[in-house]
């Protein structure tokens, strides 16, 4: 009896095992057969054929589904019992049933499927996407949606009431005749290839609008907010004033016959297949048909038929006067970066920009009297006509809103100058890796695509001090003469140089370099030929040692100055393009501190072409199509950078601090906001012995052969042909009453190079 008991017992304990481990798994049967095998192959311990756990820990806790492109998927029937899933993204196939989808939800991306309908929305729904879809209907959009994007061939031409938080709507290919009152919020709006007759009134967020193949007449008016427009294919015969923020428009194939004044911040502009016979304004980014149309005059019935209004501003050309006849004509030269001033008639300065690359230079101005001034004080070229001179007076007024000719033909002077005009390096300063010194010296007319100083020699000498080793020169850079720390050039004839690239030199950061070391680059041009600016032929700039860094930052030489100073200070913006696709426009926005002189700005290096302008202390850069690559792809070629000097007012105090930051836009990202540099007005300075120097003031100069130094010094005073003419250690002064009158150059505390003029 006890064994029968017993046997009875373990059957019963083994049946109610076999139950209990049946119900700890409960599958569920997946009818898609290609949604089984995506499931058997990212989820093998979950799949029993085709029954999916419902209770597999993988399943249960998936964040993110990825499934697109699989084309043999049609129902998604078993994704409801992801419970966790965020993200659930499926385009290109051809799934027609979407079953419940999780409440967690937050990104639905199901563009390009076979979907009629759609499931009820979690309340916790971010980003949809469902356009290229046949939806006859849509469900109620959660108020949580940001981005809403449906349409395509077949889909509802109703849209659903729209969330008051939608910051993106895209609603290309609907058969749309009308749009609803957008949100507040909306920042991008795409409603292309509809059938659209007007537009409702646009919200102050917007950045970017896309109405291409509609069947607009007119548009409403656009806001300051707004970066990209584009309109082709339209029935539109005029447009609303274009915004000064505006980068990209695209308005070909309409039939516009008057376009309002383009914005100087255009980097994309397509107007052609429209009946307009002349142009408001030139750009620089225009093409060559549009820059064959002439401006817009009034009461010119012969290139404006229709009356159209004249640009309000100022537009000029600077270009080599080939044959001296002070006009400009066909295939003479245009010359870049040259600074273009603006005073009003009280001499005050309020603007500056620089020509780009064909010459040009534009600025748009209301009704007044203005002054127009390119300075050629102490610069290789000049300007030789009378009109206009140096500079012209322009009145703009209703009647004369637009002034276009003011074209200033240079030519280069009898004399040379010859200038060592920046000095950057590329990568970082890492203890242990290497870097490329890069110096331009060299003819300064290079700098405006000239060769004034053809013929002339000279050596380019460069001293190096900091915690970094010697590797040789830059691949294609020429090979200087090493002693020590000293690198010298012996050029022959400038004119045979590149200035920008010749003299590049690759150093290493010892190892045992700490962040903050100082590295200090002087470079100093002699040259037997009279210079008419010798003040140009020294630069000095200091970098320092790093460990970690953001590459989009902003630096300053030098940092503590003393009391009253007012020498340059010189500021490099370096940006990199940390994204996954080329960054096609660039801008830089940097607003200059209150105790900085505009009138003294200058540009002296960049890495890639743009166009600069200065206006109420506001320094904006731009870099229209730039297409600067990823760092992922080209680390090298994902870096540029800009560099510029001025100086501060006069008769600062101990105490003042100059700040300045800058903020770096990618395309229609959100701007990158730098470091922010501070210059300190300190009557203690650092330590390093070539900081030291930096911050020493040598007065009178020029003199008639005794100069003082603020501290003590020890001295090297050497003569334009590079002979040692006096040494002295612990000076306080130099005394030069016996040499011939000249310049001459001091070498202070085995550091910075200053020149000294003798009369």
């Amino acid at each position: 009896i006890m064994k029968n008991i017993f046997n009875k017992t373990i059957i019963l304990l083994a049946f109610i095992g076999f139950g209990f481990n049946n119900a700890k798994a409960q599958y569920v049967t997946i009818p898609d057969a290609g949604f089984v095998t995506w499931l058997t192959t990212n989820y093998p311990a979950c799949m029993t054929g085709n029954q999916m756990d419902t209770t597999c820990n993988e399943i249960i806790n998936e964040t993110k589904v990825y499934i697109s492109n699989q084309q043999l998927i049609s129902n998604l029937t078993g994704i409801s019992y992801f419970d966790n899933l965020d993200t659930l993204f499926f385009h290109g196939n051809t799934v027609s049933v979407l079953p419940r989808l999780p409440d967690s939800l937050l990104v639905l991306m199901c563009f390009a499927n076979q979907l009629t309908q759609l499931p009820p929305l979690p309340n916790t729904l971010i980003y949809l996407t469902c356009d290229a879809n046949p939806i006859t209907s849509y469900p109620v959009l959660p108020a949580t949606l940001k981005h809403f994007a449906c349409g395509g061939q077949g889909s509802s031409s109703i849209l659903p009431v729209l969330p008051a938080g939608l910051e993106g709507l895209v609603c290309n290919n609907m058969g749309l005749t009308s749009l609803p009152i957008l949100p507040d919020n909306l920042k991008g709006l795409s409603c292309s290839y509809n059938n659209l007759t007007s537009l409702p009134s646009l919200p102050n967020t917007i950045s970017s609008l896309y109405f291409n193949n509609n069947q607009l007449s007119s548009l409403p008016t656009l806001p300051n907010s707004l970066l990209s427009l584009s309109c082709t294919s339209n029935l539109l015969t005029s447009l609303p004033i274009l915004p000064p923020t505006l980068i990209t428009f695209v308005a070909s194939n309409n039939n516009i016959q008057c376009f309002p004044n383009f914005p100087p911040s255009l980097t994309t502009l397509l107007i052609g297949n429209n009946p307009n016979t002349c142009v408001p304004n030139y750009l620089p980014i225009m093409d060559a048909t549009t820059l064959a149309l002439p401006l817009c005059f009034d009461n010119d019935i012969v290139n404006n038929p229709n009356a159209c209004p004249q640009m309000k501003g100022i537009i000029g050309t600077v270009y080599k006067d080939a044959n001296n006849n002070c006009l400009l004509n066909n295939g003479e030269k245009r010359i870049s970066n040259i600074q273009v001033k603006y005073y009003d008639i009280l001499n005050n300065l309020f603007g500056s920009t620089y020509t780009t690359g064909n010459g040009m230079f534009n600025f748009p101005l209301l009704s007044s009297i203005y002054v127009v001034n390119i300075d050629t004080l102490n610069k290789p070229y000049g300007v030789f006509c009378t009109h206009p001179g140096l500079d012209s007076i322009v009145t703009l007024n209703n009647t004369n809103a637009l002034v276009s000719n003011i074209n200033f033909s240079i030519t280069c002077k009898s004399e040379i100058d010859l200038n060592a005009q920046s000095v950057t390096y590329d990568n970082i300063a890492f203890p242990g890796i290497q870097h490329t010194l890069k110096i331009m010296a060299g003819d300064a007319s290079q700098w405006n695509g000239l060769n004034c100083a053809a013929g002339t020699g000279g050596q380019v000498q460069v001293n190096v001090y900091g915690n970094v080793s010697y590797n040789g020169p830059a691949t294609g850079s020429l090979v200087p003469t090493v002693n020590g720390t000293s690198f010298t050039y012996t050029i022959a004839d400038f004119g045979l140089v590149n200035n920008a690239t010749d003299f590049q030199l690759m150093f290493t950061v010892d190892t045992n370099a700490q962040m903050g070391n100082p590295i200090c680059v002087d470079v100093v041009i002699i040259s037997d030929s009279i210079d008419i600016n010798p003040n140009n032929n020294f630069f000095t700039f200091c970098y320092t040692v790093s460990n970690s860094y953001d590459p989009n930052y902003k630096e300053v030489y030098p940092i503590d100055v003393p009391p009253l100073f007012q020498d340059w200070l010189t500021y490099t913006v370096h940006f990199q393009n940390l994204g996954n696709a080329p960054a096609i426009n660039i801008r830089l926005l940097d607003t200059l501190d209150s105790n900085l002189d505009a009138e003294t700005f200058e540009v002296i290096n960049y890495s890639h072409y743009n166009t600069v302008t200065l206006m109420n202390g506001i320094l904006d850069f731009r870099f229209p199509n730039i297409l600067l690559p990823d760092s992922a792809s080209n680390p090298s070629g994902s870096q540029g950078f800009v560099q510029y000097r001025i100086k501060p007012l006069a008769n600062l105090p101990v105490g003042t601090q100059i700040e300045n930051t800058a903020h770096i836009y990618f395309d229609f990202n959100p701007a990158i906001v730098t470091n922010t540099t501070v210059n300190n007005f300190v009557t203690t300075v650092g330590s390093a012995a070539h900081n030291q120097s930096s911050l020493l003031k040598i007065y009178p100069n020029p003199s008639t052969g005794v100069f003082m130094i603020s501290a003590l010094a020890n001295i090297e005073v050497y003569n334009l042909i590079g002979e040692l003419v006096l040494t002295e250690n612990n000076a306080t002064s130099i005394d030069l009453t016996t040499a011939p009158k000249g310049m001459y150059f001091v070498k202070l505390n085995g550091g910075r190079i200053e020149k000294l003029i003798k009369n």
